[in-house]
Protein backbone atom coordinates (compact mmCIF):
# COMPACT_ATOMS: atom_id res chain seq x y z
CA UNK A 1 0.00 0.00 0.00
CA UNK A 2 1.44 3.38 -0.97
CA UNK A 3 1.21 6.55 1.05
CA UNK A 4 -0.79 9.39 -0.46
CA UNK A 5 1.55 12.29 -1.36
CA UNK A 6 1.24 15.26 0.98
CA UNK A 7 2.83 17.78 -1.39
CA UNK A 8 4.14 18.13 -4.93
CA UNK A 9 7.25 16.09 -5.68
CA UNK A 10 9.57 16.09 -8.66
CA UNK A 11 11.41 13.27 -10.39
CA UNK A 12 14.71 13.41 -12.24
CA UNK A 13 15.38 10.71 -14.82
CA UNK A 14 18.52 9.69 -16.70
CA UNK A 15 17.24 8.47 -20.03
CA UNK A 16 19.24 6.75 -22.74
CA UNK A 17 17.66 6.93 -26.15
CA UNK A 18 18.41 4.85 -29.20
CA UNK A 19 21.45 5.93 -31.15
CA UNK A 20 20.51 7.80 -34.31
CA UNK A 21 21.71 6.12 -37.50
CA UNK A 22 23.47 8.48 -39.94
CA UNK A 23 21.53 9.05 -43.15
CA UNK A 24 24.56 9.80 -45.31
CA UNK A 25 28.34 9.44 -45.16
CA UNK A 26 28.64 13.18 -44.50
CA UNK A 27 26.35 13.08 -41.42
CA UNK A 28 27.88 13.81 -38.02
CA UNK A 29 27.90 11.30 -35.16
CA UNK A 30 27.86 12.68 -31.64
CA UNK A 31 30.55 11.17 -29.44
CA UNK A 32 31.94 12.03 -26.07
CA UNK A 33 35.54 13.20 -25.95
CA UNK A 34 36.44 10.13 -23.89
CA UNK A 35 35.30 7.87 -26.75
CA UNK A 36 37.07 9.53 -29.69
CA UNK A 37 40.61 8.35 -28.85
CA UNK A 38 39.48 4.75 -28.34
CA UNK A 39 37.60 4.70 -31.66
CA UNK A 40 40.55 6.20 -33.56
CA UNK A 41 42.89 3.63 -31.96
CA UNK A 42 40.65 0.75 -33.00
CA UNK A 43 40.24 2.16 -36.51
CA UNK A 44 44.03 2.25 -36.85
CA UNK A 45 44.24 -1.35 -35.60
CA UNK A 46 41.64 -2.50 -38.14
CA UNK A 47 43.29 -0.58 -40.99
CA UNK A 48 46.60 -2.37 -40.38
CA UNK A 49 44.98 -5.83 -40.48
CA UNK A 50 45.92 -6.42 -44.13
CA UNK A 51 49.45 -5.14 -43.56
CA UNK A 52 50.03 -7.77 -40.90
CA UNK A 53 53.41 -8.43 -39.34
CA UNK A 54 55.02 -6.13 -36.80
CA UNK A 55 52.92 -3.12 -37.78
CA UNK A 56 49.70 -4.96 -36.96
CA UNK A 57 51.12 -6.44 -33.74
CA UNK A 58 52.16 -2.95 -32.62
CA UNK A 59 48.50 -1.87 -32.59
CA UNK A 60 47.20 -4.67 -30.32
CA UNK A 61 47.59 -2.42 -27.30
CA UNK A 62 45.37 0.17 -29.00
CA UNK A 63 42.75 -2.50 -29.71
CA UNK A 64 42.89 -3.64 -26.08
CA UNK A 65 42.42 -0.05 -24.91
CA UNK A 66 39.33 0.21 -27.13
CA UNK A 67 37.88 -3.02 -25.74
CA UNK A 68 38.61 -1.97 -22.16
CA UNK A 69 36.91 1.40 -22.69
CA UNK A 70 33.94 -0.36 -24.32
CA UNK A 71 33.54 -2.77 -21.41
CA UNK A 72 33.72 0.10 -18.93
CA UNK A 73 31.05 2.02 -20.86
CA UNK A 74 28.80 -1.04 -21.01
CA UNK A 75 29.20 -1.59 -17.26
CA UNK A 76 28.03 2.00 -16.64
CA UNK A 77 25.04 1.47 -18.91
CA UNK A 78 24.20 -1.82 -17.13
CA UNK A 79 24.42 -0.17 -13.71
CA UNK A 80 21.99 2.52 -14.84
CA UNK A 81 19.67 -0.10 -16.35
CA UNK A 82 19.35 -1.93 -13.00
CA UNK A 83 17.70 1.16 -11.55
CA UNK A 84 15.33 1.33 -14.51
CA UNK A 85 14.32 -2.33 -14.09
CA UNK A 86 13.59 -1.92 -10.39
CA UNK A 87 11.40 1.12 -11.12
CA UNK A 88 9.58 -0.84 -13.81
CA UNK A 89 8.99 -3.76 -11.44
CA UNK A 90 7.63 -1.36 -8.82
CA UNK A 91 5.16 0.15 -11.28
CA UNK A 92 3.98 -3.32 -12.29
CA UNK A 93 3.42 -4.27 -8.62
CA UNK A 94 1.51 -1.02 -8.12
CA UNK A 95 -0.57 -1.66 -11.25
CA UNK A 96 -1.74 -5.02 -9.90
CA UNK A 97 -2.58 -3.64 -6.45
CA UNK A 98 -4.59 -0.61 -7.63
CA UNK A 99 -7.68 -1.56 -9.66
CA UNK A 100 -8.60 0.63 -12.62
CA UNK A 101 -12.31 0.36 -11.81
CA UNK A 102 -14.12 -0.21 -8.56
CA UNK A 103 -16.99 -2.56 -7.79
CA UNK A 104 -20.27 -0.97 -8.79
CA UNK A 105 -23.95 -1.77 -8.56
CA UNK A 106 -26.80 -0.45 -10.67
CA UNK A 107 -30.55 -0.94 -10.56
CA UNK A 108 -31.45 -4.12 -12.38
CA UNK A 109 -27.86 -5.19 -12.91
CA UNK A 110 -26.90 -6.25 -9.42
CA UNK A 111 -23.35 -6.30 -8.21
CA UNK A 112 -20.79 -6.13 -10.98
CA UNK A 113 -17.12 -6.89 -10.34
CA UNK A 114 -14.64 -5.88 -13.00
CA UNK A 115 -11.32 -7.66 -13.08
CA UNK A 116 -8.51 -5.23 -14.05
CA UNK A 117 -6.37 -8.07 -15.42
CA UNK A 118 -9.13 -9.31 -17.74
CA UNK A 119 -8.82 -6.26 -20.01
CA UNK A 120 -12.36 -4.90 -19.34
Amino acid sequence: MSVVPDQAYSVTLDVIRKTPIPISDAANIQLGREQVDAIVDYAEHLSLFKVGGAEFQATTRQANNFLKQSVTYNMRISAAACAAFSASEQSQRQKSSIPRRLETSAVGVGSLKIDPDAGN
